[in-house]
């Protein structure tokens, strides 16, 4: 193997640090070469390669034919150095190559920062020293690698990052956009490409720490849904420590939701194909994880040094027998872009599932799962299963599950008994993960108990949840079991007349009307003679 094959291979080599969580996970490519560093830059590359790498991004293609090579699959990874302004790439097969600029029709790059890939094969660039963002068409065939510059829209001020959209609709390049973190104007910009021009369209900020206003707005991602881009736009607003949400309605970049974090500086954040984001920062170690609706999932730590940029690894998939194609097919793995030292530099981890603070309340369950996953729950006692439930697909953050009494053969006697949790991950290629946790019991079927008061599952849900209550002594002809926002205002009556003893309904989160609610938190009330009990739910995208 030669050396620029070997470093070009190592670029998406692992972490080496002891990171012990699950959401991610450290995957060896080559034996012996965990990471892209300094030192393995210098030693086999004969050359130093970065000052400060900033940002990364890949671009991967997958390709299938009738005959041989039957299956094609590549990863060019980019990244930009902001300290010697340029753009560095490469193919595993061809070594990498540096692009500044010098000479091209657009002139020299200066202070490269965010990158964005059209999964279609073009590279947009945040060319921050220059206050302009410069468009690219990647050129990979037979080999050959190449950036080629296209078009450049100027008079943007420090932008620090940037994101892609297709619009949701990958086939119709009209509606193709940018989103642009304009560091320096302390705004959002969207961006049209469907033009002959890049143009600027309209944005959201100003100076301020309030809704509506940003302080270093300097990482910036596009929402997703099953691998389709949705309207939602996240960004990482840097002085003020908040992740904002906003959704493009069409007209304007509306303020939805705002989370603060720890972080002092945030210079990457990306979303998978679940639309679940992931944030990190320059004077931090850890990579934050949040739902699309900003509930923390988890804070993976134990990385070798302070982080610069992730970037959730998505190619274009293309079947030449049947011309299907697929233009943002997760891969399930991630780039992780640590500082350029002698032992941290790029790497890469497999995405994965982990379940975060178990909690059993018979015959309810309460657990954090870091992402989607197909969910299962085993009851033990002494060593013997009793009882085993699957859950199905279960969507990440705090989860309520439930068993019911058909779910077990003769009851739960009163006793102690072990609870084991097992999720396997929607990704191929990542491994299960399960947990146990110890409880005692009352009983539970067979008349020995009555159902917890008041609970739903699943929780969060998207098109329905199954509200588990117990009813009043002698029943009550007047009570309700209502819906309401999280202004107070009611949604929907679900039950009127509550009757002795347990009951469920089910709510398709609709209105009254039958229309489909917007996602968020919602609550739903049971409210009796002898009874006022509130809870809250989840209605995802």
């Amino acid at each position: 193997m030669s050396k620029q094959v070997l470093v070009a291979t190592v670029l998406l080599a692992s972490v080496s640090g002891g990171v012990t969580a699950q959401t991610l996970i450290e995957k060896d490519v080559l034996e012996g070469v965990p990471v892209l560093s300094r030192q393995v830059a210098e030693t086999v590359l004969e050359r130093q390669l970065f000052s400060n790498p900033y940002a990364t991004v890949v671009y991967a293609t997958t390709d299938v034919y009738e005959r041989f090579p039957y299956v094609e699959s590549r990863a060019m990874p980019i990244a930009s150095d902001a300290d010697w302004d340029r753009l560095v790439f490469g193919d595993p097969e061809q070594g990498l190559q540096a692009f500044t600029g010098v000479g091209s029709a657009i002139g020299a790059l200066d202070t490269p920062r965010g990158l964005a890939l059209d999964p279609k094969g073009k590279l947009y660039v945040s060319d921050s020293g220059n206050h302009r963002i410069v468009e690219f068409q990647i050129h990979h065939e037979f080999g050959e690698i190449s950036l080629e510059p296209l078009r450049v829209l100027g008079d943007i001020k420090r932008p620090y990052d940037l994101a892609f959209s297709d619009g949701g609709t990958p086939d119709v390049p009209e509606d193709d956009r940018l989103y642009v973190a304009e560091t320096g104007s302390n705004r959002v910009l969207r961006v049209n490409l469907g033009g002959a021009s890049m143009k600027a369209s309209y944005g959201v900020g100003s100076l301020g720490g309030g809704e509506g206003f940003f302080a270093g707005p300097t990482a910036i991602a596009v929402g997703q849904e099953r691998g389709a881009a949705t309207n939602e736009v996240f960004v990482a607003d840097s002085h003020s420590r908040r992740l904002v949400k906003l959704l493009d309605t069409g007209s304007e970049l509306k303020w939805i939701d705002a989370v603060g974090h720890d972080h002092p500086v945030i210079t990457g954040i990306d979303t998978d194909s679940w639309g679940q984001v992931y944030m990190v920062g320059p004077r931090s170690s850890t990579i934050s994880k949040y739902s699309r609706d900003l509930e923390g999932l988890d804070e993976i730590s134990g990385f070798p040094s302070v982080l610069r940029d992730f970037h959730v690894v998505a190619d274009r998939f293309t079947d030449h027998r049947s011309q299907e194609q697929n233009t943002n097919r997760p891969r399930g793995e991630g780039v992780l872009l640590g500082a350029w030292g002698d032992k941290s530099g790029l790497s890469k981890l497999t995405l994965g599932v982990d379940l975060k603070e178990p909690r059993v309340d018979f015959p309810v369950i309460e657990v954090r799962l870091t992402d989607p996953a197909e969910v299962m729950a085993e009851v033990y006692q002494e060593n013997q299963l009793v009882a085993r439930k699957k859950f199905g697909f279960v969507q990440s953050g705090l989860q309520q599950l439930a068993f019911e009494e058909s779910d077990l053969d003769s009851g739960l006697p009163k006793g102690s008994y072990t609870m084991k949790l097992s999720a396997r991950s929607s990704y191929e290629d990542s491994p299960s993960r399960s947990t146990t946790t110890s409880f005692s019991s009352d009983g539970f079927g067979d008349g020995s108990i009555a159902p917890i008061v008041l609970a739903n599952a699943p929780n969060p849900f998207y098109s329905q949840t199954q509200i588990r209550f117990d009813g009043p002594v002698g029943g009550d002809p007047s009570g309700v079991i209502e819906v309401f926002d999280m202004q107070g205002r009611k949604v929907r009556t679900l039950v009127q007349g509550i009757a002795e003893g347990p009951g469920s309904v089910s709510w398709n989160a609709t209105d009254e009307q039958g229309r489909r609610v917007a996602s968020g938190i919602y609550l739903y009330r049971l409210k009796t003679r002898t009874q006022n009990i509130t809870k809250k739910m989840v209605v995802t995208q």
